[in-house]
């Protein structure tokens, strides 16, 4: 494979790790003149369901948007570091990390994979699980690994807190069905983590964030794409939270099985210490 040929592969899920792995994928680019850069978002799940039409517009809204947004982060990058931006083809692919990006290596004949680690040892390690060492094991092709101990530069200051909407389900305002309609569960609830998670497309911005219970009246709002590119607003966040709300209200059975299991889950983890 020639120079002109080249591609490099990077994972990106927008942790300070993964910006310190696009930052070491556009030195790597630069150092192989006519390099093409492939950022790979991977999100969990499956594309988006429902009615068949309905959900495949869905799927494409947030596949076309997080397209975007590694685009433009992989192009604010290189402007930072004074790079002339390389050959961008952003892709984004739905299961487990490793395994797509190993897929999307192979797929796009790749010469490098660029993945980001949190650089910890020993049992710290084991406990978080590694990206990284999967990808190393299994590739076809060369693996860099981007070690960082702290952000970046420029990425801390661009991460927007979590937000933490506190709405009681019997005061919660009355929905209009404009807000209904701005807003898609893309994944039932389930058990992410000890808490409870719902995911919940916001249609106005196209992000998709992650919206985790510790009960049924208040819920942390975290975009699963990161805060970094871009932040999204407080209204979205905000409008998202009461969509959540009102789906774990609607379907407060679902959730209060849900809790159960996890309190069964943590009584056993005591019984067995």
């Amino acid at each position: 494979m020639s120079e002109l040929d080249r591609t490099i592969v990077v994972g990106v899920d927008y942790s300070d790790q993964a910006i310190c792995a696009v930052d070491e994928a556009l030195r790597s680019a630069v150092a192989a003149s006519g390099a093409r850069l492939v950022p790979v978002l991977v999100l969990s799940g499956g594309p988006i369901t429902g009615r068949l039409e309905e959900g495949a517009e869905m799927t494409h809204e947030v596949i076309e948007h997080s397209r975007e947004n590694l685009r433009e982060l992989v192009t604010t990058r290189a402007r930072a570091l004074g790079f002339t931006t390389p050959r961008i083809e952003p892709h984004v692919r739905f299961g487990a990390p490793a395994e797509q990006l190993l897929a999307q290596a192979s797929e796009s004949q790749a010469a490098l994979i660029v993945v980001g680690t949190h650089g910890r040892r020993g049992l710290e390690h084991l406990l978080l699980g590694s990206v990284a060492e999967e990808v190393t094991q299994n590739a076809a092709c060369s693996v860099l690994v981007a070690r960082s101990q702290q952000p970046s530069a420029g990425a801390a200051a661009t991460v927007a807190p979590p937000l933490r909407a506190a709405i009681a389900r019997d005061t919660a305002p009355p929905s209009s069905g404009r807000e209904e309609g701005s807003g898609t569960v893309v994944r039932e609830p389930h058990i992410d983590a000890g808490r409870v998670v719902l995911h919940v497309l916001d249609v106005p911005t196209g992000q998709v964030f992650a919206c985790s219970f510790d009960d049924l009246t208040s819920v942390s709002v975290d975009p699963v794409e990161g805060g970094w590119v871009p932040a999204p607003s407080s209204e979205a966040r905000a409008r998202v939270g009461r969509i959540a709300l009102r789906t774990a209200a609607r379907e407060h059975a679902t959730f209060d099985e849900l809790f159960e299991e996890i309190g069964r889950r943590q009584a056993a983890r005591r019984s067995e210490r």
